[in-house]
């Protein structure tokens, strides 16, 4: 498993972004375009995937990152196959790209708690009452807690938000455990979460259906 995480506008990743002419402005703004999003993300996974050691920098310059119906991302290369799962998520500034390998694919969710949000109604209108009463007991804090664990449930799945939303963890609140490996049971599967804070307001969450 392989994670690269960044700010769009952090000095490596705008080196990286350079052959692609990006305006600096747009690296700067609070939420970048969708558009500069995708392109970051494949500068990343092309650095990535070289780093890794995955594949040579000529051929890294090839990949391009594609999407299922389903909104999950895959890697395509002209001749090659590629023996890796990728996961992407983004948040504010923030952007994460994950390789794992497909007998144990992996799923991350980033999100920028500094940004404001009414996540007391988000969790509401979209969690059971055990995990509403959590948030309203924890906070922001309990609602990225929840809802990137769920994502990146949903993601390692191969699934897109519809889903995530099925996914009730009111009667497992008390395995959550920052900076710790834990499992959660889903139906009849289990899955293992990595859950981490930053001091700068960055939680993020990697699932995955075995140890890692």
């Amino acid at each position: 498993m392989y994670l690269a995480l960044h700010k769009i506008n952090s000095t490596e990743i705008t080196n990286l972004l350079s052959k692609f002419n990006i305006n600096i402005v747009e690296l700067n703004k609070k939420r970048p375009s969708l558009k500069i999003r995708r392109i970051a993300a494949l500068a990343i996974t092309r650095h990535l995937l070289v780093t890794s050691g995955v594949l040579s920098a000529i051929d890294a310059e090839l990949v391009e990152i594609k999407h299922q119906k389903s909104g999950q991302p895959f890697l395509k290369h002209p001749i090659k196959q590629i023996q890796m799962v990728i996961s992407i998520s983004h948040s504010g500034n923030w952007i994460a790209c994950l390789l794992s390998n497909p007998d144990n694919p992996a799923g991350i969710d980033l999100e920028d708690s500094s940004i404001p949000r009414q996540y007391e109604k988000l969790a509401k209108h979209f969690f059971s009452d055990e995990e509403s009463k959590f948030v309203e007991k924890t906070g922001s804090t309990g609602f990225y807690r929840l809802w990137t664990a769920k994502e990146a449930i949903a993601k390692c799945k191969g699934q897109g938000l519809s889903e995530v939303l099925k996914i009730d963890l009111g009667q497992q609140l008390d395995k959550l455990n920052p900076d710790q490996l834990f499992n959660i049971i889903i139906g009849d599967e289990d899955y293992y979460i990595s859950q981490h804070f930053q001091d700068d307001g960055l939680i993020y969450s990697i699932a995955a259906k075995f140890p890692f």
